[in-house]
């Protein structure tokens, strides 16, 4: 995909998105992508992050509702009316998640954003706290066109208490300027709701995208293949941790399933060169699951986490070590008496 041209003079200072005036058909610089599902305890401390943004360029704010059935729909045409040049909405009127033909259903969404030169994400449930982050994000990709794209650290909110997002995580890319293909393969340490990505790298999506169970790290790494991530070390952003998020609340056994799941199609993705490595990070997933569900005396949990792989990965005295553990209830008591 070309990089795509601009057809404006920026203005002299960053001006709020909202107070920005463009002729008709200028095109934006950066579209934001909202997707929002029963956000509506949400969905506008998420718009107003978006909204207070302050940038030299015109922004396109891209909203999909995925059919909720609260209130969501309504705040968001609240501030459609409003700001009917700058929001541009899709009301879904049936839920696309893990409908297999996903990917067109979307496709009005990838329509109205695919003008922009760059893109942000912002969920439903999170929002922005800095109204510099667009502006700062774009000056660093316009510096160094050899990244893929970049993003920043950010809080980690829950019950409205903050904490820092996963500092052992970042730490790596604060010391490295970004992350690459390398680090990214290891873990995914990027905070969705700070990226901000290139187009013309973005697009097409890999259909990996949308069959993994979690689609954000399946972009990174597309991305990373075509160039480092950069990072911008400050907080812009806030993950909200909530009852209802696809993955954050999540128990350690759909932690692990989706983990595994996002590897096992990353691993369609890369060079063979990766493909032992992706194997013994998938292994060493499952040992450290079996191992804390056995520590707390749940059978129930340890053998279904078994019953998806049978051992495979494992030692053959691995996993003679875990079938007398699993299917010996009492030595596995015994076993967690004597450890503790």
């Amino acid at each position: 995909m070309e990089k795509i041209p601009l057809n404006y003079v920026p203005l002299p200072e960053p001006v709020p998105i909202t107070e920005q005036v463009w002729p008709e058909g200028t095109r934006p610089l950066v579209c934001t992508r909202t997707m929002a599902y029963m956000h509506e305890k949400f969905i506008r401390q998420c718009i107003e992050g978006i909204l207070m943004q302050r940038t030299t360029f015109p922004v396109r704010v891209v909203i999909h509702d995925d059919a909720s059935t609260d209130a969501t729909p309504d705040i968001i045409r609240e501030y459609e009316a409003k700001y009917p040049q700058l929001i541009k909405v899709v009301y879904q009127s049936e839920n696309t998640h893990a409908k297999p033909d996903r990917m067109e259903r979307r496709a009005e969404v990838r329509k109205l954003g695919k003008e922009g030169r760059y893109h942000a994400f912002c969920e439903g449930d999170d929002y922005w706290t800095d109204p510099e982050k667009l502006h700062d994000q774009v000056a660093l990709l316009e510096r160094e066109p050899g990244l893929s794209g970049c993003f920043t650290d950010a809080w980690n909110e829950t019950d409205g208490e903050r904490e820092p997002f996963y500092p052992s995580l970042l730490g790596t890319a604060r010391e490295a300027g970004g992350t690459d293909l390398e680090g990214l393969l290891a873990d995914n340490i990027v905070p969705t709701a700070t990226l901000l990505v290139r187009s013309e790298r973005m697009f097409p999506i890999p259909v990996q995208v949308i069959t993994a169970p979690a689609g954000d790290w399946i972009l990174l790494v597309h991305l990373a293949k075509q160039g480092r991530l950069g990072f911008i070390d400050r907080k812009t952003a806030v993950r909200r941790r909530h009852a209802g998020g696809m993955i954050s609340m999540k128990g350690r056994e759909d932690r692990t399933a989706m983990t595994v799941g996002c590897l096992q199609h990353i691993r369609t993705m890369v060079d063979a060169k990766y493909h032992k490595r992706i194997a013994d990070r998938i292994t060493e997933l499952r040992r450290s699951t079996l191992e804390e569900f056995i520590a707390a005396d749940d059978q129930p949990a340890a053998l279904r986490i078994w019953s998806t792989f049978k051992g495979q990965g494992f030692s053959l005295r691995e996993q003679l070590r875990y079938r007398a553990l699993l299917f010996a209830p009492r030595l596995m008591r015994t076993y967690h008496r004597l450890r503790t």
